[in-house]
This record gives C-alpha cells, structure tokens and sequence, in this order.
C-alpha cells in the first residue's frame, strides 16, 4: 500500500518518504493511521464530486511522537528494513508534517 500526503494549500511542500514502505509502517503500527485517509468513494474513483475530508497537522505530529516514544519499533524488522530504517520514514513523515504545518493545519492521506 502506498501512501500520499495531501495538504490544504497550494505551497509545495517535498516529500522524503518512501510511499510504500511508509504505508507498511503506518498501517501495522499507528493505530490512528485510517482515521487520517480520505479517498473519493468507489462510485467516483476519479473524486469528481469528492470533497476531501481533512485532519488537523499537530494531532497526527503528536501521534508519531507517540509512536516513536513508545518503542513501537523496537525489533520490528520489516522487508529487510532494520528498526533505525523504520524510525527514519517516521521521522520523515514528521518532518514533512511539521514543514508543512508552516502553511496549513490540514492534511489527508491517500492510499493505493
């Protein structure tokens, strides 16, 4: 599963994730992660008439600093990534949230 991060404003703000791996992470050890996706129904596949819905920025940063407080990762192996490797998409993914919240409050995700 990949992920996007979607913000609600029109400045640019890079990513330095990786998509998939970073969806591996999140769905198997944020517990909060589905409560951050919107993507338009199956009846609109192409969000025609989707209007995301959003998440407030510093609830998700507090969330992976929870996360990565916890230990959550401590031994996780995953795909060949070692725990340092999956502490650094988490923290890249708190990077980018907290650039961006620079600009906005709001983001979604998107999953494929």
């Amino acid at each position: 599963m990949d992920v996007i991060l979607a913000y609600d404003t029109s400045i640019g703000v890079a990513s330095r994730f990786t998509p998939d791996l970073l969806g591996e992470i999140l769905s198997e050890h944020i517990p909060r992660f589905m409560d951050w996706v919107s993507v338009p129904d199956e009846d609109d596949p192409r969000g025609e008439r989707w209007t995301p819905e959003w998440f407030d920025i510093s609830e998700a940063i507090a969330e992976l600093d929870k996360a990565l407080d916890s230990g959550i990762l401590r031994g996780i192996e995953m795909d060949g990534f070692t725990e340092a490797d999956l502490r650094e998409e988490l923290e890249s993914l708190k990077a980018e949230l907290i650039e961006a919240s620079n600009h906005t409050s709001r983001f979604h995700l998107s999953v494929y």
